[in-house]
């Protein structure tokens, strides 16, 4: 609730639900209608999906360590993990997607920034993704 000149207000939150489909990710985020659509999750391999963890991983932690107020000092090497995370997430990308080349032309003349920042939604979006193929292979094995 606010307080404006004495009167008491609501506030309303509207609570916003991630996309569910590449389209509609796209759709909300214009920026990644160049990146070739990625395989479904529930096809991905161990070995793709552990990948995946480990450049997820590394999104994480380099996106909370440079949220971090610190001087100038560590600057360099927030970046340098910034860069390094978006180096392994770039490379898992290529594996599914299947399209080297059309991640390539994606990255080009995009600064860092913007490219993690981007590469974090297709982060979430695949992390929501596994995360169903999980609930639907338990269910469905649940009921045999």
């Amino acid at each position: 609730m606010s307080v404006d000149n004495g009167v008491q207000n609501e506030e309303v939150e509207e609570e916003v639900e991630f996309p569910q489909t590449w389209e509609a990710l796209v759709e909300q985020n214009p920026i990644l209608a160049c990146l070739p659509k990625p395989m479904p999750a529930e096809s991905f391999s161990f070995d793709v999906a552990a990948r995946f963890e480990e450049a997820r991983t590394r999104m994480y932690v380099a996106f909370n360590a440079s949220t971090r107020n610190e001087d100038d000092e560590h600057a360099a090497a927030m970046v340098r993990a910034r860069i390094d995370a978006l180096r392994g997430m770039i490379a898992w990308v290529k594996t599914v997607t299947g399209d080297e080349a059309k991640v390539d032309e994606f990255t080009q003349g995009m600064d860092v920034n913007t490219l993690f920042l981007t590469l974090l939604v297709v982060v979430k979006f695949v992390e929501d993704q596994l995360g169903k193929s999980v609930q639907s292979k338990s269910s469905s094995t649940s009921i045999r």
